[in-house]
């Protein structure tokens, strides 16, 4: 089959360096047809949503692949492939509201693979911000003073505003409710203070679209995070930093893509899974399985694991942004190596005396807003039943630490 590729952007390159068979690319920046010629790519220049130049191009039963960054662009030119006989057009979206247009065109629409993850990404890295503000309130920082707080190794606060005015820090300097922070920090704070700066927020079923929106919504404000949402909407995969309409879509659909978010997210936020083999993502992202909170008042952190300071940091972080936040040890090992991780005042320790199972269920049935325990699951003797229930048949949001 002839393949003809309109754009030659790295969109573009990255599907010809991919196909095997005879392509085409269509460019019509004279500057990017050039360097594609440079690099061996076979091209033509010209602009594909001009009828004559594309008759030239004998599209009859040829595949068209609209690689451009404009979905009014895509359209156009899709309506005259298709005039001319191409046997199928394939586009990329740039805006989800734009899927049904394309369905009703006829045209396959990928709104999302790899290649599109990685743009995003890249996106949103370029403006990852190394300043940030906290609203100082009494569920963080009010009534103390700045040399009475932590916000994380590397980070200094460099302004307070206070009524539009901005104030120099000095240690000395007494929070109130409603002022603002100013905080510049290295790359250090995603270990404490600030680890959610990317999440990646999967539904695969609408109808628990409202519960897994709202805690994404709060990690966005508490944590000044950037959202990136993947479903499913008119039939195609979407990812975007928006979602409109919202399809059941199967786990296994979306899976190739979740893999290209891996290393590159810092949670994932997704709704309680059907079945036990939905959860085969845990081993790769922090994981919040959401239920609808609109805020944590208490969390529970069951430290189920033998290597505990990566969990210990998310519900350190957790702790600052949040209310109360029970630790449960549940060996006196644990509790030894881990001391020096635990900076949050919030966070009460206990230490599981008998049998840790008992405590573990007895403690997990108080209805906390959130529980927090490690994949990893190997200490404690709590299987894989115990933690299924605690997903499936409790009030609580939980999230599981890889």
């Amino acid at each position: 089959m002839r393949y003809v590729i309109v754009g030659g952007g790295d969109i573009g390159r990255s599907i010809a360096d991919s196909l095997k068979e005879d392509y085409i690319i269509v460019e019509k920046d004279e500057k990017v047809y050039e360097d594609l010629i440079k690099r061996g790519y076979k091209a033509l220049l010209g602009d594909a949503t001009d009828e004559d130049f594309m008759k030239k191009l004998q599209l009859k039963g040829a595949k068209v692949i609209l690689a451009t960054n404009d979905d009014e662009t895509n359209l156009k030119i899709a309506e005259i492939a298709r005039k001319l006989g191409a046997e199928e057009v394939v586009a990329r979206v740039e805006d989800g509201s734009k899927i049904e247009e394309y369905a009703k065109a006829k045209i396959k629409a990928i709104a999302c693979d790899k290649i599109v993850a990685a743009e995003l990404m890249h996106e949103l890295s370029e403006g990852r911000k190394r300043y940030f503000e906290i609203v100082v309130s009494k569920r963080n920082f009010a009534g103390k003073r700045l040399s009475e707080i932590n916000i994380g190794e590397g980070c200094t606060v460099v302004v307070v505003f206070r009524g539009g005015l901005a104030y120099k820090p000095n240690p000395d300097f007494k929070l109130e409710e409603g002022d603002k922070l100013g905080i510049i920090c290295g790359e250090e704070i995603k270990a404490t203070k600030k680890p959610f700066e990317e999440i990646l927020v999967v539904v695969t079923d609408s109808k628990q679209r409202e519960n897994v929106f709202t805690e994404a919504r709060m990690f966005a404000e508490r944590f000044d995070a950037e959202l990136i949402y993947l479903y499913k909407s008119h039939g195609s995969i979407m990812c975007s930093l928006n979602a409109d309409e919202i399809e059941d879509m199967s786990v296994n659909e979306a899976f190739e893509l979740i893999k290209a978010f891996e290393g590159r997210v810092d949670l994932m936020i997704t709704n309680i899974p059907k079945s036990r083999k939905e959860l085969v993502f845990l081993e790769r992202f922090p994981v919040l399985l959401a239920k609808g909170k609109e805020d944590y008042k208490n969390s529970l952190v069951v430290v189920n694991t033998s290597k505990p300071e990566k969990l210990l940091n998310y519900a350190s972080a957790i702790s600052n942004f949040f209310g109360e936040t029970k630790v449960i040890f549940l060996n006196q090992e644990q509790l030894k190596a881990s001391s020096s991780i635990m900076e949050s005042p919030k966070m009460k320790i206990s230490l599981a005396s008998h049998n840790p199972l008992v405590e573990v269920i007895s403690e997990v049935k108080k209805d906390y807003d959130l529980v927090i325990l490690s994949a990893k699951n190997d200490v404690g003797n709590l299987s894989e039943n115990i933690l299924w229930k605690i997903i499936t048949k409790t009030s609580s949001s939980v999230m599981v630490i890889e």
